[in-house]
C-alpha cells in the first residue's frame, strides 16, 4: 500500500510537482509569452494605410490632426463616456447607497469564505464518525445560512435601489435641460438628434441597469480574489493561487483575441432599436392616411426592412459570441477545474503543511475546504472574464448617454455666419420686449430659415394693438417663420425685434394639438390652476364662445357625437353619450372630431386672452392662426375672427382663403424669391 502511495506521487511530481523556483519561472513565462502572442495577433489586425493616405499624412501634417481631433470628438473613448456619465449621476444619495451596496458584497464574501470552512469541517466530522460534532455543525450552519439569506437579500435590495436611483437622476436631469430654453424644439427639429425619446425613456434606464450590474459584478469577484486568494495561500501555500493566477493570465490573454467588440455592438442595435421603433411611431401617427391610401403593403415592407437590420445584426454577432463563450468555458472553468484539482492534491502527495500524515477525516476537510475555494475564486476570475461583455454594453450605452446630454448642454449654433455678417455691416440682431404692449415692431429684421435661406429682407413694419395682418404667399415660402423668430425658435439675424413677452402670444397650428389632462387641465393649459366653481363657470362660457356647445342631438346612439345643453354642464364627445364634465379625462384626439379640436383650440386662445381670474397679468395679446380654420364652417369661422376682435387681439391669420381677407387689416405678402422681397398693403376699407 505505502509502496503503491509512493508511485502514485512520484507520478503526480512528475506531471505538476516539480521544483518551487522552476514551477513558477515556467508558469510566468508561459503567461507573459500569451500576452505577447495576444498583443502582436491584434496589432497584426490593423490596416495600414495606403499610399494615398500616406502622402496627405506627410504633406499636411495639420490637417491629420485636425482629423484626429474631430473624430474624437465625435467618437470619445469607451471609459472616458462611462467616467463623464457616471459624475453626472453620482450624487450623495448614490453614493451612500454604493457604500451600502459595498458593504453587502463583503458581507457576503466573507459568509462564502466561512460556509466553505464550514462545510470542509461537517465533512471532516462526518467522516471520523464524530456524530455530535457533525449535529452541533449542522445547527450552526443553520444558523448562519438565516444571516446568509438576509445578506444576499439585502445585496439584491441595494443593487436594485442603486439602479433605480441613478435612473433617477438622469431622467430628471434630461427633463430639465430638455424642456428649458425650448431645447426640446431645437434636438427634434433643428438638430436632429437622433432617438430622443428612447435615449431618454429606455436608454437611460439600460444604461443604469448596466452601471449596477458591472460594479456588483466587478467588486464581488475583487472582493473574493482577495479573500479567497488568502486562505489559498494558507492552505497550498505561496504556488497555490499563483499558479492558477498565472493560468488565468494565460487565458485572459486567449480570450482577449476572440473577444468580439461589445460596447460597438451594443451601440449598433440601440440605434436599429431606435429606427425600429420610430416606424411604429410612425404609422401610429398616421394611421387614418395609412388606411385611406390603401397603404399597407408598402408600410409592412418598411417594418420588415427596419426589422431584418436587427435580427440580421443580432445573428452575425451570435457566431462570434459562441466562439468566444466556447474559449472561455473552456479556459476559465473546465480546464481551470483541471488546475485547480492539481492543486488541491498536490499538499497531500508532497506532505505540504504534513498533510501526508493526516487523517482520512482531515484530508477529506482539507479537500472540501479547498475545493470549494478553488471554485470560488475560479468563479470570480469567470465572473471578471464575464465581465468584459458586461463593461462592453455599459460602453455603448454610455456613449449614447452622453451624447444625448451633450445635445442637450450645447446645442449646435444657427446662423453664425449670417448674424456675423450682420454685425460686421452694423445691423446686429437685437431684441427688445415691451410689457404689457400689444405693439409689434420689425426694424431692418433679415429673416432666415436654419438653413441660411432668406425668406425676408429688410423687413419694416409696425403692428398696432388690435390690428388684423393676413400674410399670404406660396406654400413653403416660410409664413410662420416671423412668429418663430418672435418666439425665440429661431434667432434674430439682424435688426430690430420689438415685440410683447412671449407669453403674450398664442399660435393656433394647422396641426390640431390637444394636450393630455381633463377638460378643465386642457382649457387653461398651459397655466395650472386649481378646481373652483367659479373658473368652470367661466370656462363654459369660453366653450359656449367657441362654438362647443350647440346642436342638440336626440335619439343618440352608441358611438354617436353627443352635444349637450350648456346649462347641463356636459361638453360633445364621441362615444359617451352623457358627454364630459370638467374632471373628464380622455383621449381628446380621439373624443373630439377634427373640426371639434380647432374650435377647441380658439376655445383655449379665447381664454389665454380672456384668462380667469380677470385681473390676470398673463393675458394674450396677440394670436397667430396658422391654416387653423380649415375645418370650421365660413359663418362659425366669421364669428370666431369677431370674437378676436371684441377682446382686443392683434389677429396674424396665415392663409390662402381670399375670403378671409375681409376679416383683416392688412396683408403681408412673402415673394419667395432669392431676394427675401414682400409687401404689406392695406386691405379694403383701410388707408
Amino acid at each position: 500500500m505505502a509502496s503503491n502511495s509512493k508511485a502514485a506521487a512520484s507520478l503526480f511530481l512528475t506531471v505538476v510537482g516539480a521544483p518551487q523556483k522552476k514551477l513558477v519561472v515556467s508558469a510566468t513565462f508561459a503567461a507573459v509569452l500569451s500576452v505577447y502572442l495576444a498583443s502582436q495577433k491584434k496589432s497584426k489586425k490593423k490596416k495600414k494605410p495606403s499610399v494615398l493616405q500616406e502622402t496627405e499624412m506627410e504633406t499636411d501634417l495639420s490637417a491629420k490632426k485636425k482629423r484626429v481631433l474631430q473624430s474624437q470628438k465625435k467618437k470619445p473613448k469607451q471609459s472616458r463616456a462611462i467616467r463623464t456619465v457616471l459624475r453626472m449621476a453620482m450624487q450623495n444619495r448614490e453614493k451612500w447607497t454604493l457604500g451600502a451596496l459595498t458593504t453587502s458584497l463583503v458581507l457576503r464574501s466573507a459568509l462564502s469564505i466561512f460556509m466553505a470552512q464550514h462545510l470542509g469541517y461537517t465533512i471532516g466530522y462526518f467522516c471520523d464518525r464524530k456524530w455530535k460534532d457533525v449535529v452541533s455543525a449542522v445547527n450552526k450552519f443553520a444558523t448562519v445560512s438565516v444571516i446568509a439569506a438576509m445578506v444576499n437579500a439585502s445585496l439584491k435590495t441595494f443593487a436594485d435601489m442603486f439602479e433605480h436611483n441613478l435612473r433617477d437622476v438622469l431622467t430628471r436631469k434630461a427633463h430639465r435641460l430638455y424642456m428649458e430654453d425650448k431645447k426640446y424644439y431645437r434636438v427634434n427639429w433643428l438638430d436632429n438628434v437622433e432617438q430622443v425619446d428612447q435615449l431618454i425613456c429606455e436608454d437611460i434606464s439600460k444604461w443604469a441597469a448596466a452601471t449596477s450590474e458591472v460594479y456588483t459584478q466587478s467588486l464581488k469577484p475583487i472582493i473574493d480574489m482577495v479573500l479567497f486568494s488568502y486562505q489559498l495561500k494558507r492552505k497550498l501555500g505561496f504556488e497555490g493561487p499563483y499558479l492558477l493566477y498565472a493560468w488565468f493570465a494565460v487565458a485572459a490573454s486567449i480570450s482577449a483575441v476572440a473577444l468580439p467588440r461589445f460596447g460597438k455592438l451594443a451601440a449598433i442595435e440601440q440605434t436599429l432599436e431606435g429606427r425600429f421603433r420610430e416606424r411604429h411611431a410612425r404609422i401610429k401617427k398616421n394611421a387614418e392616411m395609412v388606411a385611406f391610401t390603401r397603404g399597407e403593403n408598402p408600410e409592412i415592407i418598411l417594418l420588415e426592412n427596419s426589422y431584418n437590420k436587427i435580427r440580421d445584426h443580432q445573428l452575425s454577432v451570435l457566431p462570434r459570441k459562441f466562439l468566444s463563450d466556447s474559449i472561455q468555458q473552456y479556459l476559465t472553468k473546465y480546464f481551470a477545474t483541471v488546475v485547480g484539482f492539481s492543486l488541491t492534491v498536490r499538499p497531500v502527495l508532497t506532505n505540504f503543511n504534513n498533510m501526508g500524515n493526516a487523517t482520512p477525516g482531515e484530508i477529506a476537510a482539507f479537500f472540501v475546504s479547498s475545493r470549494s475555494t478553488l471554485e470560488g475564486l475560479a468563479n470570480a476570475v469567470l465572473a471578471l472574464f464575464e465581465l468584459q461583455k458586461r463593461v462592453g454594453t455599459l460602453s455603448g450605452l454610455s456613449y449614447r448617454v452622453e451624447s444625448l446630454f451633450k445635445s442637450l448642454h450645447h446645442p449646435k449654433p444657427l446662423l453664425e455666419d449670417q448674424i456675423q455678417a450682420a454685425k460686421d455691416e452694423g445691423n446686429p440682431p437685437k431684441r427688445i420686449i415691451n410689457k404689457n404692449s400689444g405693439l409689434l415692431r420689425f426694424v431692418d429684421v433679415d429673416v432666415h430659415e436654419p438653413n441660411g435661406r432668406l425668406l425676408l429682407n429688410k423687413l419694416n413694419i409696425t403692428i398696432d394693438q388690435g390690428m388684423r395682418v393676413i400674410i399670404t404667399g406660396d406654400n413653403g415660402c416660410g409664413k410662420s417663420s416671423l412668429f418663430r423668430v418672435i418666439c425665440g425658435l429661431w434667432p434674430i439675424v439682424s435688426g430690430t425685434v420689438e415685440h410683447p413677452e412671449v407669453h403674450e402670444l398664442f399660435f393656433l397650428s394647422q396641426t390640431n394639438f390637444v394636450p393630455v389632462g381633463t377638460l378643465r387641465e386642457v382649457l387653461v393649459y398651459p397655466r395650472i390652476l386649481g378646481k373652483s366653481k367659479e373658473l368652470d363657470e367661466h370656462l363654459w362660457k369660453i366653450l359656449e364662445w367657441s362654438h362647443m356647445l350647440e346642436d342638440v342631438l336626440e335619439n343618440n346612439k352608441p358611438g354617436d357625437m353627443v352635444l349637450v345643453d350648456v346649462k347641463k354642464k356636459r361638453l360633445a364627445v364621441r362615444g359617451l353619450k352623457r358627454g364630459a364634465t370638467m374632471d373628464d379625462q380622455l383621449d381628446w384626439n380621439r373624443a373630439l372630431s377634427p373640426g371639434q379640436q380647432q374650435r377647441f383650440a380658439f376655445a383655449r386662445l379665447f381664454f389665454s386672452a380672456y384668462p380667469y381670474p380677470l385681473d390676470s397679468d398673463r393675458k394674450t395679446r396677440i394670436a397667430v392662426i396658422d391654416e387653423a380654420t380649415n375645418g370650421i364652417a365660413p359663418d362659425i369661422e366669421a364669428d370666431l375672427y369677431e370674437r378676436c376682435r371684441k377682446l382686443g387681439l392683434t389677429v396674424f391669420s396665415i392663409s390662402h382663403k381670399v375670403e378671409l381677407k375681409s376679416s383683416h387689416d392688412y396683408e403681408l405678402h412673402y415673394h419667395a424669391n432669392k431676394e427675401g422681397s414682400w409687401d404689406f398693403l392695406p386691405l379694403k376699407g383701410q388707408k
